[in-house]
Parts: structure tokens; sequence; C-alpha cells
């Protein structure tokens, strides 16, 4: 996340015309809002109605009264189903069952009271309807249901995202960086969207999505009661990011104790072999993928206090086939009649009688000592095929990866005004990945032994204040750690080898220095590693909502620290070059002899970053007329 990024929506103004019956409250970031107006039989708006509402999982109930106006707003409600009711002393009590609330749901429930004895009861039940007529934004929420029963390769909810229209998955470059969901919406990029979980920011705040994911945690789909992509018109409060917003909700206890277990198992003998491995006669590689786990919920003091937990593991076997270009066995004696071109003689670095350019040789007794040793760690070619050609070399080695998660709740309501909420995430990655040339000196590419531990608290206070305020406060904490180190860390192969000058620093020192060789395979670390991060974000955020009339206000002010520390550094290990042929024309040839293009060379430095961020918003929904609802904000 930049600053720019985290600037650029600082201040963001929505407005929207709507054609509505009844004014509604902003929305808040992990909750829905249920609003109306009661008017009696005569289509006369009715003040002082007693309105409640109740959670129907947990008996937790609201009770409110209507304005002046008839018209009344319970601005912040957990997600779920709930019962709606009326009454007023000369009139029959109304009973509106099986209201669905979902994440940033503004839901209508409209009541008319007919005279009679309050002890009459009518109740009223019916479909929801699917036009949401009481926001103006755009997207698309996904209920627990499509998170328990479509199918998902790796059970990561955010893949569901791609059922909003304008979502399209991010270009490849960007995708590349994680198995994590990248995707694009409404033409704006990836790294914009916003994540929150629980109404706590959710992002991290690394320099280069290190921990392969724009989310710090991503809940298992059996521990999200739903989440929502908006990806436009979205409320001021929301003026952080200029791609979409993904709202997130844990799951809650309720008044009866409900979990679940499941288990999910792949191998590697429902796959075909791949289109590499069948060319070379290799044999199908592993694959093996185990995903389990457990959730449980329920009360502690019945419609007062409640719990919610769940765990998840992954355990990933599988054979990562690459190819890679290698030497031949001719071409570590020197002799490169193998190769395409013309070798050139006469540079002046070059010793007489070292090269033989006619026939393409180089003699072994010129060889450099450091490059006779390192061209042994190449595998020998095993694609079938004569003489050298590119990609002659393949590997199966077994990518390994580990992830551990956990959420655990609490859900508190103190009195009919006041309610707590807690929540604390955790998910740790331990992934091993095998080089291309199969030895980890060698590597050949990025391979990596990677740890990504991500943690994210949120904590809510939220009380009633008379019959027109609601007030919110929310305290958001996220840190993820990310250590990424090439397979040969704290291994002394410099010294081993005969290269000297690479500092034997610990924190970074490990293998040989990344080498570039024309027309072959690199060999050596990865230029950028090893590679340290921890993000940390610290957020505070209050809410007040106040109905007057007909107008539904909200204010909202945050305040933020975000910091980064981190080692992310190209070559400190060292880079040697001898790609462009500058001696020879051919680099191979200059890498025997010893002749490099260019060298490179890294100092440590560890920077340690943070940055303070004050945000505030104001927005109004402000009933016109009957038929007609503005929605402002700033």
């Amino acid at each position: 996340m930049t600053a720019s990024r985290r600037v650029q929506r600082l201040i963001g103004l929505t407005l929207g015309v709507l054609l509505l019956s009844a004014p509604h409250a902003a929305a808040q970031l992990d909750t829905g809002a249920i609003v109306g107006a009661v008017r009696d039989s005569s289509g006369a708006f009715l003040p002082g109605v007693t309105v409640t509402v109740t959670h129907e999982a947990t008996g937790v109930t609201q009770t409110t009264i209507t304005n002046e106006s008839g018209q009344y707003v319970f601005p912040s409600l957990r997600v779920g189903t709930y019962t709606v009711s009326a009454e007023l002393s000369g009139f029959r009590r109304v009973v509106h069952k099986g209201v669905p609330l979902s994440v940033q749901d503004r839901r209508e429930v409209a009541f008319m009271l007919e005279v009679g004895n309050l002890a009459e009861e009518i109740n009223v039940s019916g479909r929801s309807e699917l036009l949401q007529t009481q926001s103006a934004d755009i997207g698309n929420v996904v209920d627990e249901r499509q998170l328990r029963e479509l199918p998902l390769l790796g059970r990561r909810y955010s893949e569901l995202a791609f059922l909003t229209p304008g979502v399209v998955q991010a270009p490849a470059g960007l995708t590349s960086r994680g198995e994590d969901t990248f995707f694009n919406s409404n033409g704006n990029y990836a790294t914009w969207n916003n994540y929150t979980l629980d109404g706590a920011d959710n992002n991290s705040f690394s320099t280069n999505l290190q921990e392969r994911s724009p989310q710090v945690v991503q809940p298992p789909v059996d521990a999200l009661s739903e989440f929502k992509v908006q990806t436009r018109t979205y409320s001021a409060e929301f003026g952080k990011a200029a791609g979409a917003v993904i709202n997130a909700s844990v799951k809650g206890g309720t008044n009866e104790y409900r979990g679940s277990a499941f288990g999910f198992f792949r191998d590697e003998a429902f796959n075909a072999n791949t289109w590499e491995n069948n060319r070379s006669n290799v044999d199908k590689g592993k694959f093996d993928e185990q995903i389990f786990g457990f959730t449980l919920g329920g009360p502690i003091a019945r419609n007062k206090l409640f719990f919610f937990g769940d765990y998840q593991a992954t355990r990933t076997e599988r054979a990562l086939t690459q190819t890679a270009t290698v030497p031949t066995a001719r071409m570590r004696q020197g002799d490169l009649s193998e190769l395409t071109g013309s070798m050139t003689a006469g540079n002046p670095f070059v010793p007489a009688g070292c090269i033989d350019a006619a026939n393409k040789q180089v003699s072994p007794a010129c060889f450099d000592p450091v490059a006779a040793r390192m061209v042994n760690l190449y595998p020998l070619p095993n694609v079938p095929g004569s003489g050298f050609f590119n990609n002659n070399f393949l590997s199966n080695g077994i990518l390994n990866s580990d992830i551990d998660q956990f959420d655990v709740r609490l859900d508190h309501t103190i009195t009919g005004s006041d309610s707590i909420f807690g929540r604390y995430s955790f998910q740790n990655t331990d992934r091993l990945e095998p080089p291309v040339l199969e030895d980890p000196v060698a590597s050949g590419d990025f391979s990596s032994d990677i740890l990504i531990r991500g943690q994210n608290l949120a904590l809510g206070y939220s009380r009633i204040l008379g019959g027109t305020m609601f007030n919110e406060f929310r305290f958001g904490y996220n840190r993820v750690r990310s250590d990424v180190t090439h397979l040969a860390f704290g291994i002394d192969s410099a010294t081993e080898f005969g290269i000297i000058g690479v500092p034997k620093d610990p924190r970074f020192y490990g293998g040989l220095p990344n080498t570039f060789i024309g027309r072959v395979q690199r060999i050596g670390g990865p230029f950028f590693r090893p590679q340290f991060q921890t993000s940390q974000v610290f957020q505070f955020s209050d809410n007040l909502t106040w109905t007057k009339g007909t107008h539904s206000f909200k204010f909202g002010g945050e305040y933020r620290r975000d910091r980064v520390r981190y080692i992310d550094l190209r070559s400190l290990n060292g880079e040697i070059n001898f790609s462009d042929g500058r001696y020879t024309n051919f680099g191979f040839a200059d890498f025997l002899l010893g002749l490099a293009s260019n060298q490179r060379l890294t100092l440590f430095h560890e920077p340690n970053l943070y940055m303070n961020g004050f945000q505030i918003y104001a927005q109004d929904s402000w009933r016109l007329t009957n038929d007609v609802t503005l929605n402002y904000g700033l």
C-alpha cells in the first residue's frame, strides 16, 4: 500500500438520488441497518411507536421509538435474520419475521398499524425483495450458503468476488506473486482494493506483496457469515481506496451450540501427467493436498454472551514441473561447438592460446578455478534430444506448503444499549519451494524458504444514545511478518568455491552470488534474497449516527499508524554477469575464463518506515419527499 493510495480517496464525495419510501442510516463496515416508517391505516406517519428488532439466532434485542416524522432506524446490527415488531397503545401489534440482513445492507421494513387492542397481533411474512432500494452502492453479497456450497480451489473465499459484475482477474504479472486471489474492479488495479474484516483494516502495509496476498489474514470459508464486494458509489466513509471495498464478517455464536468438521483431499491419482513429463518420459509427480478443520460456536450466557471459534489446516505436497537450459557434457570441457554463432578471439583480456575461435574451443588449462567448480553444480541434460538446445533439463521437485489458521470471536450484550465484541485471527504459512536445478546452492531461480505469519485483531464498543443517536468505537490492529530466504541461507558456499569479497553478515549471508551466464540457466542464489518484512497497522475509529427529522446524519473519524520494517535489497550476496559475451561473443566461454562483464554488491541497510494518518467524513441521507431521498457525503 503506497502513500498515494492511502490519500487518493481521503476525501470522497458520494451523491445519489434514489426513489425511496423511507430514509436510511449510513452503512457500517461489517454490520447492516434496518430502517423504515410507521403509518396508520390512513397513511399518516405515527410518532412515538415502539419498534423492536430481535436477532433470531441469539435472542438479542434492540428497541427504539419513531421520531416526529414516524421514522425509525437501527444503524448497526449484526448480520443475520431478524424479527421486527411495532406497537403503540390503541393499535394492533405488527410483527415482521424472517427479515434477512447482510453486510452493509440497509433493509427497509415498513409498518401500517390498524386500530385495535394491543394484545392483538398481526404477523407479516414474505420473501425479501431482491432489489436493494435503500442504497446506491453497486456490489454483491456472498452469503453463508454460497460460501459453503460453491466449489472453491484452495477454499479461498475471495475467489467468489468474481461473481460481482466488473470484477476480473488481475494481469499475470501481479497474480504470479502469490496464490491468493488478485482481481481488478471496474478497471482499478488489484492493489487499490480495500479489505476489511469485522470492520478492521485487513490490508498489508508491506512494500511489495511479499506475503503473497493483499490480505493480512484470509479466514476459512466455514468461518465467515458472509462478505460483500462494493465496486462503485459506496458511501463517504469508504474514501480510502479507489478500487473495490471487500467487507468480510466472521461468524458469531448463537443461543444454540453449533459446530462442523470438514475435510477435503486431493491426490495425484486423479490428475493427468504434464506435457513436459510425457515428452521426457518422466512419471507423474506427487500431488497430495489435505484441508481439514472445524468450527464451534454457542452461548456462554444465553441472550447475552456468545463465542465462536474455528481452525483450519492445509497440507500440500506437490511436484513442481520446471524446465531449464543447462550446459552439456562437452560444454563443461570447453567444447562449445554445439552452440550457434561465431566465437571471437583477440580481446586483450583473453590470454593468448586460451581460445580456438574457429573450432569454438576453450582450453581447460585456462579455466578460472571458481568457474571450474561452479560448472559442476549444473545437472546434466535429461530431456531426450541431441546436442545443445533450450529447456534440455526437467525437474520435478516437491513444493511443500503448510498453513495453520484460526479465529476466535466473543460478542457480549451488556445492556439493551451497550454491546462489545472482540475477534482475533491468526494465520501461519510455511512454504518450501524446490530449486529448478535441484541443488539448493545451484538454485537457478527464485526458489525460497518462506515463513508468513499474519495476525488481525478487532475490538468494538457500541452504545445507543437515547432514541436518535448511536455511537460505535472500533480498534483494529494487524501485523504480518514475511521471511523469505534463499535455500542456501547460512551456508558458506562463497568460501568453499573460492569467491572473495562477499560480506559474511549472518543477517543475509549464504550461498553463491547470483550468476547470469549467456544461453544457460543462471546459477547461485536469487538476487533479491533474503527478504524480511514486518508491517503493522494500528487503527482507532469512531462513528456517530444521528437521526433528526427526515435526516440521518453520520460523522466519523479515524487515526491510524502504519509501520513497516524491511530488508528488500538486491545483491546483498553479490551478483556476477556473464550474459553478453563481451570477451568471446559466448557468455559461457566468458564464464569459463572468469571474465565477467559486470558485478554488483549492495551494502546492507534496514529502513524503518511509518506514517500517521487522520481521516474524517460526514454524510447524510435526507428524505426530501415521500418518494425521493438524497444521499451525499464528504
